[in-house]
């Protein structure tokens, strides 16, 4: 892989920080500019192997600043770095650009790659299976909170009861056999010292 020379206009500027400092990282060379006037000015300046435009930008969409790009320069590659990607796909807002939707930096770094040389992105993903896809992520998110929060009571105060007793309490399990009513649990403001 060759480096690349790469514009980003974004006008986020912790995204535009970010992502730009990744793509450093990853060997490139990037220029990052806040919105549409800077990239097309960058572009009088210098050339560059892609140019990266955030898609909802305040003063000029990144839909016009692709169009008077494609009018400075025909054969310059252009992409749409969004968080609107499936969306605006599946709209046809994007018109003939390639859509790279912010996300996974290791994503973006393959698909920046493989638009400047020229590669057609994959389609989006269906509605059906990008709700499928956030369902388990929120799964899988929901059960790491549990246990963080589980590992947080374990760790805040420092407690008199060992720790397999604890253990066994969160985990639901016990080798003593229930009682018939639990006796209820002093709020610890009320406990003796």
């Amino acid at each position: 892989m060759s480096v690349l020379n790469i514009l980003l206009a974004d006008d986020d500027s912790l995204v535009r920080a970010v992502v730009a400092e990744e793509i450093e990282e990853a060997g490139h060379h990037v220029r990052a500019v806040r919105g549409g006037l800077e990239a097309l000015a960058a572009l009088e300046e210098d050339t560059f192997d892609i140019v990266l435009i955030d898609y909802a930008m305040p003063g000029m969409m990144g839909a016009e600043v692709a169009r008077r790009v494609r009018e400075m320069r025909p054969h310059q590659a252009i992409a749409i770095l969004t968080g609107y990607g499936d969306l605006l796909e599946l709209s046809g807002r994007a018109g003939n650009l390639p859509v790279i939707p912010k996300g996974r930096m290791d994503a973006i770094l393959k698909a920046i790659v493989a638009v400047a040389e020229g590669e057609q992105l994959p389609p989006p993903s269906s509605p059906q299976s990008r709700w499928e896809e956030i369902q388990r992520r929120m799964a899988a998110t929901a059960n790491s909170q549990l246990v963080g929060q589980n590992l947080r009571a374990l760790y805040a105060d420092p407690v008199e009861e060992p720790l397999p007793h604890l253990l066994e309490a969160l985990l639901g399990e016990t080798s003593e056999p229930a009682p018939d009513s639990a006796p209820q649990a002093e709020p610890p403001d009320k406990l003796a010292d």
